[in-house]
């Protein structure tokens, strides 16, 4: 058999040149099987062995027990039972045992009395079971049986991330202790964390006992019950400190080297209890207690109550370099020596081949670097994928490649100037990016985690399935004793989908708010603030209102205010589907083996290190962005000036030369202030700036740098113009298309066939206000434009999010109006490549990609394409339009019954919200006509609310309507309020005007929809001029004039700018005009007017006044009939054709001339900052068309090209600014 043998005494991690001959421990391949020499001996195939402090302070001489040479070492293991002795009845071949032994583990045979053994239970992993016995039965002695810990007490556990301290904080939780642990590095304390303990010391940062003081005050507890030191010297003293009176000291070990000196009068006034816990001793003095712990312990570990956390594996033949890791106090948890596993040793003997044949060859860096990547580092990844490689096999292979890197043949000595950890680092920290194989190992193996659980009918799945987790989750899924190699490998890399993952709230009912990571905008993805009002098992569909939206008042009340506000950020587009777990390293939430490594080198650097100062990110993101645009070497040379030592802020910023350089960019000198340093001069430019100005920053930079260096030819003024040419040339080369150059693709382009109808899409971030700007236009082959929208949503997303959900109304629109033949273009290009290659998209926006795809089937035929914002200018425009639409929705209530009406409820969620949050019902839903900006909101509502009714006139295709109105029918609300109906038709056939009157005899109020506006009147879609001027002037007129008026859309400035024209001299509308300006500048609505103030103001309600009438002169109007008329002959429309916004009628399959409509999909263009547009449905009237806004807005002329000759887009849709 193999074994570890012991010849002589020594560092069994000294090096050849630091040993004096033989190594301390040699392993002996042919050694003696031990023989069975009792009757209840029981021989037992090792399957893995700890490591100990104690093992290497005895291989050294060290340790208080001394046994003579030669010998095996090694004390706890655990194997399968291979020989029984003849009177052996608690065991037979095959059992699953563990046990520790004074020596003899280090071997792949160990024979051991029954009485010595105990039987791992099922459900535990064989190879875990080794590191028990001793670390956790140490703790579990000292702990349950000597100190008596008992819930609530304090526990203060020093050197807690070794083997015996992690034990103790398991053991503490278990027995309900409040436990603190000390540890020295990053990532000891995350994992500490990671176990629920209640507060951790890092002990490269903190003082111990400030720290303990602090949380102890916190908790308001009066100090440390139990002492746990395994460490001893100067911590244990300072720890005393914290003692309590009555405390109990348990002395462990002295792994710091000195043992600590206790003084006795202390622990007498104090009544301290000290405890000397030598755990090997009672195996002599007191049997029982140990086999009694064991046996507990097992227990434990099967109930899953406590953990063995196995921080390295190594085979015998690398016991020298388990024993290093153990002194470099480089792990976190157990080491173990893996026995009979011979199966990955072909792969270190592969590369170590392959590298033998480079070794004479005449090779670069350069060309080592490649060999490396591709070829040694390559070998292993299929066996990674699979199997967890042993540690030794990964050493083995990083100690190759960083001899062939380092150029270092056979026996030579060679300096490695950078460890190779530092190699495997990033190049822009100093590495050369090679791979550390354990965590690429990892890595491929937590893809194997995530195949199972979004694969669950995969062949991989059924087969584990069935034999591990068939009546459970894989997450939760035991690692069993006789549990498969690759499947206890799978297994382990589940802590990497706990660390990496997250929630995508879908319908919230299967995500826990308090235990599982769900919160994406927040560090850690998991709630902070403590349970309250909701159980320990909420969950988070607990957090949704009956509208399925958040609910505001009860997270306000539960989670901290920061917290809240992340949680009312998340997407809630997805909440009729189920909740999915997503990857939140990716961007599209979606399983990579480069982010997990990334991910897991990151951890590793940070646990090593420390993070990153935010200096150093900021150094980065400057080299990075320059590196971009010019890769040169640093090199350090002398100032080309002389004036003063060279140092950063100096070469950049205070030499004449640069000085004199940026002098000619007032751009740039404006944002640096006197004494700021050059580092936040950068940051500043690019917080403020945009492309092509911050390119061309860095590029005057790199031109100062590469002046001072080469000592370049010409003048300061050659430096600024080349510097800018070459900026430009950059960009121009990587912009798609060239941003400076007007070239074909800048134009919009017809569709590929007649039959095809082109839809150009586009959305706009307003950030100021936190909304999204959308816009759509359809033309046909001659670049006649048939359809267009403009809207504005709230901003949920990213730019991906706004650009997915802009198409998905876009979609849903062309399905209702007839449009199923269509090429789609829009200038996000990672949307396209979605939309066109299938692949998954797991993050919040992902719900929508998958909307998207679900309608793409109900059209004949449909084609995505990406192309650049100048090809996509008229749809921007659309958008941006869009910023200033105030669409309104008003709710009469009621006081003294407290029930309400709302005319109009677009958006049916903010309607039932406010309703709410005045504590009023809502009774039914008072529509003014058809249009989808009136009645959008109908159906949803209903939903909403159930059992409301909804009013529509009777003529009106309303949709959603329960209850239809003829002119004069009455409602009643509540005791005190009356509304009448009345037909105001024009606009629509069936348009209806609410008139409310109160017995309260209150000022009554009319609700006039899209037949009077402020100051102005809406389309006659579907009426005469005859039928305007009997709505306005008549029905509407005839009300009192105190009569308050609420219409459907604010385009107030805009319809006096134009009553402005019909009467100059008009004192009253020179006056309201000033007022609503200043109104609209404040951000403040200019509805209600009055119709006392619309007889003053309105042209349209005055036709019948001698002043108007005299405009016949002038050429503008004389009667009502002729102002209709001259507006709409003014906008385009040519008489006998229906306005291409009107009714609801469809294209026909085969795609007939009729013309397309999306009825109030268009509520208002903006153009004037701070005042009301346009309205793009056209629902008021004025003088100018969609296509003369957007060549005013973009200072363009559509051009499109068909067959090779150019042709003037024809005039589209009339579009009003009024």
């Amino acid at each position: 058999m193999e074994a570890l043998l012991v010849r002589k005494l020594g560092d069994p991690t000294a090096t050849e040149q630091e040993r004096d001959g033989e190594s301390a421990i040699v392993l002996i391949k042919e050694h003696r099987i031990p023989e069975l020499e009792s009757p209840t001996a029981v021989r037992v195939r090792v399957k893995a062995t700890s490591l100990n402090y104690a093992n290497y302070l005895q291989i050294q001489g060290k340790y208080q027990e001394k046994p003579l040479l030669p010998f095996i070492p090694g004390s706890d293991y655990s194997g399968v039972v291979d020989a029984v002795g003849p009177k052996v009845e608690q065991f037979k071949v095959g059992d699953p045992v563990c046990s520790f032994a004074a020596l003899g583990s280090f071997a792949q045979f160990i024979v051991a009395d029954q009485s010595q053994l105990f039987r791992v239970p099922d459900g535990c992993d064989l190879v875990s079971a080794a590191a028990l016995p001793v670390a956790f039965g140490t703790s579990h002695v000292g702990l349950v049986h000597r100190a008596q810990l008992v819930s609530a007490q304090v526990l203060l556990v020093l050197g807690a991330a070794g083997g015996v301290g992690l034990a103790a904080v398991q053991i503490g939780k278990v027995c309900g202790a409040i436990v603190i642990a000390v540890a020295r590095g990053t990532q000891k304390v995350h994992f500490l964390k990671s176990l629920g303990v209640d507060h951790v010391v890092d002990l490269g940062s903190e003082n111990v006992t400030q720290s303990v003081k602090n949380f102890l005050k916190a908790r308001n507890l009066k100090g440390v019950d139990v002492l746990y030191d395994p460490v001893g010297g100067k911590l244990a003293k300072e720890s005393m400190r914290l003692l309590n009176w009555g405390a109990n000291i348990v002395v462990i070990g002295f792994a710091s080297g000195e043992v600590p000196v206790i003084p006795a009068n202390i622990a007498l006034v104090k009544n301290w209890t000290v405890h000397g816990l030598y755990w090997g001793s009672y195996k002599i003095h007191q049997p029982s207690v140990l086999d009694d712990s064991i046996r507990e312990l097992l227990s434990w570990m099967a109930r899953g109550l406590i953990t063995i956390h196995i921080s390295h594996t190594y085979s015998l033949s690398e016991a020298s370099q388990a024993f290093s890791a153990i002194k470099d106090r480089k792990v976190v948890g157990k080491v173990l020596l893996v026995l009979d596993d011979k199966t990955f040793e072909d792969l270190s003997t592969k590369v170590w081949k392959k590298i033998q044949g480079w070794k004479d060859k005449l090779l670069s860096q350069a060309g080592r670097e490649m060999l490396i990547k591709a070829v040694t580092q390559a070998i292993p990844v299929y066996a990674m994928s699979c199997f967890r490689i042993p540690d030794g096999i990964c050493a083995s292979i990083n100690s190759m490649s960083s001899n062939f890197w380092w150029e270092q043949r056979n026996n030579e000595r060679k300096m490695h100037w950078k460890s190779w950890d530092g190699l495997c680092s990033l190049k822009s920290g100093g590495g050369m990016r090679f791979r550390n194989l354990k965590l690429f190992n990892t890595a491929l193996l937590a893809k194997q985690c995530w195949r199972i659980l979004h694969h669950p009918h995969s062949l991989i799945d059924r087969i584990f399935k069935v034999k591990y987790f068939l009546h459970g989750s894989f997450m939760e899924a035991r690692i069993a004793t006789h549990s498969s190699f690759i499947w206890r490998s799978i297994a382990q890399a589940r802590e990497v989908i706990v660390k990496g993952s997250r929630w995508c709230v879908g319908d919230g009912a299967a995500i826990n708010i308090w235990q599982d990571k769900w919160v994406p905008s927040q560090n850690g993805h998991k709630v902070i603030s403590p349970p309250n009002t909701l159980q320990a098992g909420a969950k988070v569909c607990e957090l949704l209102s009956p509208s399925l939206s958040c609910n505001t008042g009860l997270i306000e009340e539960i989670f901290l205010p920061f917290e809240a506000e992340s949680i009312k950020q998340i997407l809630l587009v997805g909440v009729n589907k189920p909740d999915r777990l997503i990857w939140a390293q990716s961007p599209n939430g979606c399983f990579s083996i480069q982010s997990t490594y990334h991910m897991l080198v990151e951890e590793s650097r940070k646990g090593a290190q420390g993070a990153s100062s935010s200096s150093t990110q900021r150094w980065n993101s400057f080299w990075n962005k320059l590196w971009s645009i010019q890769k040169d070497y640093f090199k350090f040379l002398y100032p080309v000036c002389g004036e003063e030592v060279e140092t950063i802020n100096h070469m950049f910023i205070n030499c004449p030369v640069a000085l004199e350089v940026w002098s000619k960019y007032p751009l740039y000198m404006a944002l640096l202030q006197s004494g700021m340093w050059f580092v936040d001069w950068v940051e500043v430019i690019l917080s403020n700036l945009s492309s092509p100005d911050i390119e061309i920053f860095f590029t005057l930079a790199w031109f100062i740098w590469r002046h001072r260096n080469e000592v370049w030819s010409g003048s300061i003024n050659q430096i600024a113009l080349k510097a800018s040419k070459y900026a430009l040339e950059y960009l121009d080369a990587v912009l798609d298309p060239p941003l400076f150059q007007e070239t074909h693709e800048s134009k919009w382009s017809p569709p590929s066939s007649p039959h095809l109808f082109k839809v150009n899409v586009a959305s706009v971030i307003f950030k100021d206000k936190s909304e999204v700007g959308i816009g759509a236009v359809v033309r046909n082959s001659l670049g006649e434009v048939l359809a267009a929208t403009s809207e504005k949503i709230k901003c949920e997303g990213d730019m991906l999010w706004t650009s997915a959900i802009s198409m998905l109304k876009t979609l849903k629109l062309l399905l209702s109006t007839g449009f199923f033949t269509v090429e789609i273009e829009c200038s996000n290009s990672h949307l396209v490549s979605l939309l066109t290659s299938g692949k998954d998209f797991f993050t919040e926006t992902g719900w929508i990609i998958e909307d998207i795809r679900e309608l793409l089937p109900s059209f004949n035929s449909v084609s995505f394409k990406s192309i650049s914002k100048l090809c996509n200018r008229v749809a921007l425009a659309l958008a941006s339009f869009s910023k200033e639409k105030d669409e309104q929705s008003v709710c009469i209530i009621d006081e003294s019954s407290k029930e309400a009406a709302v005319v109009d409820p677009v958006e049916a969620e903010k309607v039932v919200e406010v309703a709410k949050q005045h504590g009023v019902l809502l009774k039914f839903v008072l529509t003014t006509h058809h249009h989808w900006d009136h009645a959008g909101g109908n159906e949803k509502i209903k939903q909403l609310v159930p059992g409301i009714k909804v009013y529509g006139g009777s003529v009106d295709n309303v949709k959603g309507c329960t209850d239809k109105l003829e002119n004069g029918d009455n409602i009643t609300l509540g005791a005190h309020l009356n509304i009448l109906s009345l037909h105001t038709p024009c606009h629509t056939k069936g348009h209806i005007s609410y008139y409310v009157t109160s017995k309260e005899e209150e000022d009554p109020a009319v609700f006039t929809g899209d037949t009077l506006f402020i100051a102005g009147c809406g389309r006659f879609f579907e009426g005469t001029a005859e039928q305007m001027y009997q709505s306005l002037c008549v029905t509407l007129g005839s009300l009192p004039k105190p009569t308050r008026v609420y219409c459907g859309h604010e385009y107030t400035v805009k319809n006096l700018q134009f009553a402005l024209t019909v009467e100059p001299d008009n004192v009253k509308i020179q006056q309201k005009l000033t007022w609503a300006q200043h109104q609209r500048q404040a951000g403040l609505p200019t509805i209600p007017s009055t119709i006392e103030e619309e007889l003053e103001t309105n042209p349209f309600m005055r036709v019948d006044l001698p002043e108007i009438q005299l405009c016949r002169k002038s050429g503008l109007a004389a009667s009502m009939i002729e102002v209709l008329e001259s507006a709409i002959d003014g906008a385009g429309v040519e008489q006998g054709k229906d306005p291409i916004w009107a009714g609801a009628s469809k294209l026909d399959q085969n795609g007939s001339n009729k013309v397309a409509r999306w009825p109030g999909l268009i509520s208002k263009v903006q153009n004037e900052p701070g005042n009301a547009g346009s309205s793009m449905d056209n629902h008021s009237n004025g003088n100018v068309t969609l296509k003369q806004i957007l060549d005013e807005a973009l200072n363009i002329k559509e051009e499109v090209k068909v067959k090779d000759k150019k042709i003037r887009g024809k005039k589209g849709p009339t579009c009003v600014v009024q």
